[in-house]
């Protein structure tokens, strides 16, 4: 009864196509603490979309990736707009 009420069959096949995730096309185990990580398997768990297809490399790498670089110029205009009055400095390692 518990075994059917928590999906326990789905949720064990769901750990093991993760596993094979990770361990097919060598990801490394610290993806598994990035909390977008959990947040896209948590968001899609409570929002089924009927015959989502997840994203092809060439829609990542282009246009998803053209608006996550937006995203983060919007997230830094408020510090940026700090930066005629405050200054800046720029550092790199290498």
């Amino acid at each position: 009864m518990v075994e059917k009420s928590f999906n326990m069959g789905a949720r064990k096949e769901l750990n093991a196509i993760i596993a094979r995730m990770f361990h097919s096309s060598g990801l490394s185990f610290n993806f598994a603490r990035n909390p977008y990580y959990a947040m896209a398997f948590t968001y899609a768990a409570n929002n089924p979309i009927s015959g989502y297809i997840p994203h092809s490399i060439q829609l990542v790498e282009d246009p998803l990736l053209q608006n996550e670089k937006a995203n983060i110029e919007r997230i830094l205009e408020p510090i940026k707009s700090t930066w005629r009055l405050k200054g800046v400095s720029l550092c790199s390692d290498e």
